[in-house]
């Protein structure tokens, strides 16, 4: 009588690093290289054991690409820019601005990863402040080269003589090329009246 077991099967666990470093999709390989007796160093041989089938002895592993990097496009509102890494921004941003300033200055940064030419288009959008009345809409493309992760764009505000309460209008950023992704495309202009107001 001959007797079946059942195959034995074995789990290998392997720990992937996460970072916070952008990174394009990576592969390692992990392979079956030797088959040893139980409670022996001696390999064995097609007659004495087990053997490393060698059709299936090796399994490509693929990372993923991880933390955006070619960059996640979004609006800063920060005073100074990180020397290293641009973080993504977990909320939206918001600026305020002076009627009399006459010109609001918006930063538009590659967060992430820097690899690649991206570019992506950015427009301006009525809240309760109105084109040509309070502001002149502003709208075009912006492009990043390789490295580079920093833009400005310029809004003008229109400086009248009306009592004014405060207002708003939005700036946003729209199709994206080249790999990368947008953030929070929307950043909040808030335009304060007139000191009449």
């Amino acid at each position: 009588m001959c007797a079946v077991h059942p195959p034995s099967t074995q789990v290998l666990v392997l720990n992937i690093t996460d970072d916070t470093e952008p990174e394009l999709a990576e592969t390692f390989v992990v392979s079956l290289v030797d088959v040893t007796v139980a409670g022996s160093d001696k390999l064995t041989t097609p007659t004495s054991g087990a053997v490393i089938n060698t059709n299936a002895s090796q399994l490509i592993i693929s990372v993923e690409e991880n933390d955006d990097p070619y960059g996640l496009i979004q609006f800063w509102t920060e005073a100074t820019l990180p020397s290293t890494t641009i973080p993504p921004l977990i909320e939206q941003p918001e600026v305020s601005v002076l009627e009399e300033d006459s010109i609001v200055e918006l930063t538009i940064v590659r967060a992430q990863g820097l690899l690649g030419t991206v570019s992506v288009e950015y427009q301006t959008m009525n809240g309760n402040a109105t084109d040509s009345v309070d502001y002149i809409s502003a709208g075009g493309t912006v492009t990043f080269a390789e490295g580079e992760r920093v833009k400005t764009i310029e809004v003008v505000i229109i400086d009248d003589t009306t009592p004014e309460l405060g207002r708003q209008f939005f700036a946003e950023l729209v199709n994206p090329t080249g790999g990368e992704l947008v953030g929070h495309r929307r950043s909040r202009m808030y335009c304060i009246g007139s000191p009449a107001a």
